[in-house]
C-alpha cells in the first residue's frame, strides 16, 4: 500500500470517527432534551394537573361586648389550598342562625331512641337530654368568596361581623358552604335560601353572561364522573357559639 493510500485511509477513518462522535453528541443532547421535557411535562404539568383538589376551611367565632342592644359576633373564615395547583372557588354561602333553648320534655326511653336515630343521620347532629332548640331564625346571610382563585399552598381569610339582638338568642351557628374545582371549565354557583332550616348552593355551567344563564349541575351517582372530571368538591365549615 502506498503512502498516499495510507493517508487516504487514515483521513477516511478520522472522518468516520468524527461523524460518529457528532452523531453520539446529538443523540445525547436530544436524549437530554427529551428527558428534561418529559420530566417537566409529566412531573410538573401532567401529575400536578391531576392532583386532587384539597381545600381546608377554618371558621372561628368571637363574641364581643354588647353595644346599644346588639352583641357583635365576629366570624373569621380562612381557606388554605393544600393542592399543588391553582384551585378555583365558586361563590359560596354565608349563614348565621340564631336559636333559643327551652327545657326538653322527653322520657329517657324516647331520648335514647331519638339520639340513636340522630347518630345515624348522614350529617352531624346531636341531641341534648334536658334542653332543645327553638325559635331558629336566619339572622345574617349572603355570598362569600365570589370567583376566587387560590394559588398552590396559598390561602385567604375574611372576617364578617354579625349583629345579634341582645337577650334574644342563646346560641348562634355560622355556616360557610362552597364548591372548589381545578378550573378546566368556567363554572359558577347559585344559592337558594328557602327558610331558616334549609338552603342550597348548587354548581352550574355559565351559558351566557348577558343575560346571565347558568345551567345547574345536578349531583347524583349517575353523574358522579362529571364531578370527578372537574375535580369539583363541596366544602363546608360550621361553628357554634353560646351568647349567654
Amino acid at each position: 500500500m502506498t503512502m498516499r493510500e495510507n493517508t487516504m485511509t487514515l483521513n477516511g477513518l478520522e472522518r468516520a470517527l468524527f461523524v460518529n462522535s457528532i452523531i453520539q453528541s446529538i443523540a445525547l443532547v436530544l436524549g437530554g432534551i427529551w428527558a428534561i421535557g418529559y420530566t417537566f411535562f409529566y412531573s410538573d404539568i401532567y401529575k400536578t394537573a391531576n392532583k386532587p383538589t384539597q381545600v381546608t376551611a377554618t371558621l372561628n367565632l368571637t363574641k364581643n361586648l354588647a353595644v346599644d342592644g346588639f352583641v357583635p359576633l365576629t366570624a373569621q373564615v380562612e381557606l388554605v389550598n393544600e393542592s399543588e395547583r391553582d384551585v378555583h372557588i365558586l361563590p359560596g354561602v354565608f349563614l348565621a342562625l340564631g336559636s333559643s333553648v327551652e327545657p326538653a320534655t322527653i322520657s329517657e326511653t324516647e331520648y335514647f331512641e331519638e339520639v340513636s336515630d340522630y347518630a345515624n343521620l348522614e350529617q352531624d347532629q346531636y341531641m341534648d337530654r334536658y334542653a332543645k332548640l327553638s325559635n331558629i331564625e336566619l339572622i345574617s346571610g349572603g355570598g362569600i368568596f365570589s370567583g376566587l382563585v387560590i394559588s398552590p399552598t396559598g390561602g385567604t381569610s375574611k372576617s364578617y361581623i354579625v349583629y345579634v339582638p341582645e337577650d334574644t338568642f342563646h346560641r348562634v351557628e355560622v355556616v360557610v358552604s362552597f364548591w372548589a374545582h381545578k378550573g378546566d371549565e368556567e363554572l359558577w354557583a347559585s344559592t337558594s335560601i328557602k327558610d331558616s332550616k334549609s338552603f342550597s348552593n348548587q354548581p352550574c355551567r355559565i351559558k351566557s353572561r348577558e343575560p346571565v344563564i347558568c345551567e345547574p349541575m345536578e349531583f347524583s351517582e349517575a353523574r358522579r364522573d362529571e364531578f370527578l372530571k372537574h375535580d369539583l368538591w363541596k366544602y363546608e365549615a360550621r361553628e357554634q357559639i353560646a351568647l349567654h
